[in-house]
């Protein structure tokens, strides 16, 4: 109950500081804009069809003006809007989708708000989804986002540093199982500095987590980097510890290697490729389970238009193989995008339910998507 208080107390400040800028300078206009998706399909999960179908609103205002000099503040408000059913089981919606405010100057940035927060050069097998859960096979690029405020300072050579406190955040994040306590802060932050043709990245989080029956601390500790020399390598690594003796495993480990690369096929073939280690052990120098999962993407533009792309993902423990097949057309208010997938009949680690994604079965969906 209080930390509901807390949140609406919260969304409540932001808004009336969105009311105030507005009303300081009434000769500025605001800024609308719009997204409006329908989608339709037929899926079948062991011998049962269903028809899932949906419409989707993303409207969003947003506002700015320069304060002095070379800082300036910006304020974005968006909503998260739907309908969705498959003519046995209905879904309705309506929920703040963004809601911040963004201080800038020619070297730093800081967001105060609802917003999201993504880091790291993994595009399909993220160790470092850690606040987001983008998902590759999403035409609209959804994510939930976080309360928080996040700095964000960039040096002369490149180098750049993100420090973020999050509060209020009351439901599991990325690959968290568990939540945080709630009225609970978390810390956290990145420092990224060029090295050689690339970057390397060190991140850091701390949060307090709450099973329900105990609560624990939870630390996280990530090293990633990303080189183009020939092809694009990159990797992530994740260390989290968990101080509880009253869970089996106080280490999780997480490692992904990619690589990319653009063939001289036709329009060229786009080529990317990522392999994924996890560990969970009682003692950090050991593993007590692990898992392993590959995926791959390929991607090509048919035309001016078009584009067609392929994503493969394979889990080495079960043997489970998930494909998803899709072509794209756009316009410049519409797109259109039509997928073919087969998934195994139980999810893979890492997928995450969406109502307009499924994420089991075999079928096909037509999403239609004007933005305005």
């Amino acid at each position: 109950m209080h930390t509901q208080f807390g949140k609406i107390y919260f969304r409540f400040i932001l808004v009336m500081l969105l009311l105030v800028m507005v009303s300081s300078q009434p000769a500025a206009t605001p800024d609308f804009r719009g997204q409006l998706s329908l989608w339709s399909g037929a899926v079948k999960n062991d011998t049962r069809w269903r028809t899932p179908s949906g419409i989707r609103y993303l409207p969003e205002i947003s506002l700015g003006r320069r304060i002095t000099g070379d800082l300036s503040i910006d304020a974005d408000l968006s909503l998260n809007a739907y309908y969705a059913t498959d003519f046995e089981t209905s879904y309705r919606k309506a929920k703040l989708y963004r809601l911040k405010f963004r201080f800038t100057t020619s070297q730093s940035e800081t967001r105060i708000g609802l917003q999201k927060i993504s880091f790291g050069p993994a595009q399909l097998l993220r160790a470092l989804m850690w606040f987001d859960r983008i998902d590759p096979r999403d035409p609209l690029r959804m994510s939930d986002g976080v309360y928080a405020a996040r700095f964000k300072y960039n040096f002369l050579n490149n180098a750049n540093l993100w420090l973020w406190t999050l509060y209020g955040n009351n439901k599991t994040k990325g690959h968290e199982i568990f939540p945080t306590v709630r009225e609970t802060p978390e810390f956290g932050g990145r420092f990224q500095y060029p090295m050689l043709r690339g970057d390397v990245a060190v991140t850091l989080h701390r949060r307090r987590a709450d099973t329900g029956s105990f609560q624990y601390r939870e630390n996280r500790l990530a090293v990633d980097g990303r080189w183009d020399m020939v092809l694009g390598w990159w990797f992530e690594t994740v260390i989290q510890q968990q101080l509880s003796t009253a869970l089996p495993y106080k280490w999780n480990k997480m490692l992904t290697v990619g690589t990319d690369y653009t063939f001289p096929l036709g329009n060229g073939l786009y080529v990317l490729a990522e392999h994924m280690l996890t560990g969970a052990s009682s003692k950090f120098w050991q593993n007590d389970r692990d898992r392993q999962f590959s995926a791959c993407l390929l991607s090509y533009p048919a035309g001016i238009f078009d584009t067609v792309r392929w994503l493969g993902y394979f889990s080495w423990e079960d043997n489970s193989f998930y494909q998803y097949l899709a072509w794209q057309r756009t316009y410049d208010n519409f797109s259109f995008n039509l997928s073919l997938f087969h998934y195994p009949s139980r999810s893979l680690d890492g997928a995450q339910s969406n109502i307009h994604l499924p994420v089991t079965g075999y079928g096909a969906q037509l999403m239609v998507i004007y933005n305005h």
